[in-house]
């Protein structure tokens, strides 16, 4: 009030001395800046989280309403799909990389895995004559939440034509190529690694993946499937390849945004509630969609994923010698740090190496391992009271992220892999399915 006040006494005074009547003309006076141009802008958590999923579709180039249109406005775009922390090995080489990509993770999720627990798995194409690719769902949620954010804002065309509403026409139509424009920037396509296939039979190329919460998945699959997975970064390729051009586009759908809001700050009470309840509307749409399973908004077909076995131990010295035991080495928890670097938890690795035999498959019982028989977790006591160490658990916090981290020779293209072994023993007693092929396997 006092600020208003102070405004008036200046305002008048200024007018004594200088002929500045424009400020009272009809064309600023009568500007409006309401509160429901928030309504247009708010959001942006839900539009973000799914557009790198819209950014596949070519319903994307439809004028739509599209709540926080600023989530597709950035200076850079991004050249790759997002990662997650993860230790990710090859077997035999020892090599390994921190970060699992987007497909992968879509292929086998683990967040339903309790702590603990060792996951086998086997990935393969679905269709032996076709490249894998991977796509954004077709007819995915997010296709369909383009089409109903196109249906309001014809409707609210159309609405506008009817009041006679010129700055809600001329609203709508700068929001409309906000999100043109803004699509049209980061059209993209997701580029698998490119592999040539040199053999007729591909090698086998087995991976381990150490989640941060301890969770353990075990991947056999062939070389060109672990290139394309877990090797080579998955990148996005842009349709439209000038970075410049892309934010001149950016600066401009930028611009039409701010010019879109004040005219629909400016437009009739009856075209703003219909605004207001399309926002709205799709505020909730974006916000049901984006909660959906992530796997729901691609196209995964072209692999096929068949889950071999899954155990549960409850410490995590029990769940790394699972996986030793059934990859037949200690190497890679050594070149990977999966395991403590201490005295204790190196006495281990060495006594978990002398009981493992090369040349034989771990057999399990009811889910717990029985041959290989020895008992991991009062091993790792006994040397942690030898060295006087007190902390059993190694830390399981995520690890970092290096920017250099895909430079890294992340796995042995050349490794080999058993097949999955025959079910000759009775089901309550039987071999691991996913145990990788050991050294002396390959003289057989």
């Amino acid at each position: 009030m006092i600020v208003v006040i102070l405004y008036s006494q200046v305002e008048g005074e200024i007018s004594t001395m200088l002929p500045l009547h424009f400020i009272k003309s009809p064309l600023i006076t009568n500007i409006r800046l309401d509160i429901l141009g928030l309504l247009a802008i708010l959001g942006e958590s839900p539009v973000a989280q799914t557009a790198q999923i819209a950014f596949q579709l070519y319903a994307g180039f439809l004028p739509r309403l599209l709540p926080a249109p600023q989530a597709l406005l950035r200076t850079t775009r991004p050249d790759r799909l997002p990662t997650i922390p993860a230790d990710v090995i090859g077997y035999r080489s020892g090599n390994f990389r921190r970060t699992l990509g987007l497909v992968p993770r879509l292929l086998h999720p683990v967040d339903h895995i309790p702590k603990y627990h060792v996951q086998c798995l086997r990935i393969e194409r679905a269709n032996p004559d076709n490249a894998p690719v991977v796509t954004a769902a077709t007819w995915g949620p997010v296709t369909w939440l383009a089409m109903a954010g196109f249906g309001l804002w014809v409707a609210g065309i159309g609405l506008s034509v009817t009041y006679g509403d010129g700055m809600a026409i001329l609203a709508l139509a700068c929001l409309g190529l906000v999100s043109v424009f803004g699509h049209a920037g980061h059209f993209s396509e997701i580029q698998l690694a490119d592999y040539k296939k040199v053999r007729k039979v591909l090698p086998k190329a087995d991976v381990v993946i150490r989640y941060p919460n301890g969770v353990f998945q075990i991947i056999s699959c062939d070389e060109e499937i672990a290139r394309k997975l877990y090797v080579e970064p998955t990148i996005c390729v842009y349709k439209l390849h000038n970075p410049d051009l892309y934010r001149f586009l950016a600066m401009v759908a930028t611009l039409l945004l701010m010019i879109g809001v004040v005219c629909l700050g400016n437009a009739t009470s009856q075209l703003q509630f219909a605004c207001a309840c399309a926002f709205l509307a799709l505020n909730v749409a974006f916000w049901i969609v984006a909660a959906l399973p992530e796997e729901q908004h691609w196209d995964l077909a072209s692999f096929k994923v068949d889950p071999t076995d899954k155990w549960a131990t409850p410490r995590f010295s029990q769940a790394l010698w699972t996986v030793i035991a059934s990859t037949g080495s200690t190497k890679w928890v050594r070149a990977a740090n999966i395991a403590p670097n201490n005295d204790a938890w190196d006495a281990w690795l060495d006594e978990a190496q002398s009981h493992l035999d090369p040349c034989k498959k771990p057999i399990f019982k009811a889910g717990t391992m029985i041959e290989p028989s020895w008992n991991a977790q009062s091993a790792l006591e006994r040397h942690l009271e030898q060295f006087e160490i007190l902390d059993d658990q190694p830390s399981l916090h995520p690890p970092d992220t290096r920017e250099d981290d895909d430079k890294q020779d992340v796995l042995d293209q050349t490794t080999d892999d058993c097949d999955a072994a025959e079910s000759e023993a009775e089901e309550v007693e039987k071999p691991a399915q996913c145990h990788l092929k050991p050294e002396c396997d390959d003289e057989l």
